[in-house]
């Protein structure tokens, strides 16, 4: 689905959002582990604190991190932006951190935030493309970033294993 449940509110992340970014990022690594370089395990102990510093403001920020929200103000899904900093990297971004939780999807929620998360990277000085990497096997992950124009350009065999299992990452990029 392309059009946005006209209920949805998308907008980026402050570090007021932190704890309900941290519960939607939680949930994410503890039920689609294989989704997720992070573990569940390693992000859990992390202090607010660390939450807060992923939400900073600005445009200098090395991470925009964007929200669906509900019309109650629930945090339902978030994507991020992430912006090298290397001199020979700089023309580079990666969507990272796609989460969307289950009450949301279908809704279009992922759809609009992967395209926040595009027009930033667009608004970001000398950013010239988007990549990202996805679980080879999550086919809607696949096709939503295929539908927001991000093209697959190999695969990285075994790039996670998670409980023993190894999973395959596409690899795919977006031209800015």
């Amino acid at each position: 689905m392309d059009g946005l449940n006209s209920s949805l509110q998308i907008r980026r992340l402050t570090p007021a959002d932190a704890p309900a970014y941290r519960a939607v990022m939680l949930h994410g690594y503890l039920h689609h582990g294989d989704a997720f370089t992070s573990r569940f395990e390693d992000r859990e102990p992390l202090p607010l604190r660390w939450w807060e510093q992923r939400v900073q403001v600005g445009e200098g920020a090395p991470v925009q991190v964007f929200g669906a929200f509900a019309a109650s103000g629930e945090l339902l899904g978030v994507g991020a932006a992430d912006f090298e900093s290397y001199e020979k990297i700089r023309h580079r971004s990666s969507l990272i951190g796609m989460c969307v939780l289950p009450q949301a999807r279908g809704q279009g929620a992922g759809y609009a935030i992967v395209n926040a998360c595009i027009a930033a990277a667009r608004a970001h000085p000398g950013t010239l493309q988007m990549d990202l990497d996805v679980t080879s096997t999550n086919a809607v992950a696949v096709r939503l970033y295929e539908r927001c124009g991000f093209k697959a350009y190999g695969c990285k065999p075994a790039a996670i294993i998670n409980q023993g299992i190894a999973h395959d990452k596409l690899l795919m990029w977006l031209p800015l």
